[in-house]
């Protein structure tokens, strides 16, 4: 897989991208040859991976869980749900072939108390 981390945002629009942005996306990503496409940090919108399924791009989804991993019941408890609903909002489209729990962790996993370095 060759691909790319895409981010949905903008340089004059910040996140209010519109469709034509979004599809503007992602043909620059095919055109450059890429075939994978992860969808950095978060879930994209729904035409994001309907684009992907037509460009017949592999995607990464992940759930918006990045930098820190708390080792607690309750932390664990939300990154299931979020992973499984991000998982039945998404399940039909070809194109994800990966359901990401959390990325680009830099440090290790804290304690309970919440106060890592």
């Amino acid at each position: 897989i060759k691909g790319v981390s895409r981010h949905q945002d903008m340089k004059g629009k910040g996140w209010a991208l519109s469709p034509e942005d979004e599809a503007r996306d992602i043909r620059l990503i095919a055109d450059m040859g890429a075939d994978g496409v992860r969808t950095g940090h978060y879930p994209a919108s729904t035409n994001i991976y309907d684009l992907c399924d037509k460009a017949g791009l592999i995607v990464w989804s992940e759930v918006p869980n990045v930098n820190l991993v708390w080792d607690t019941p309750e932390f664990r408890e939300n990154n299931r749900l979020q992973a499984r609903e991000m998982i039945f909002q998404h399940w039909n489209h070809p194109s994800i072939c990966m359901w990401g729990i959390f990325n680009e962790i830099a440090r290790g996993c804290h304690e309970r108390s919440g106060h890592g370095s």
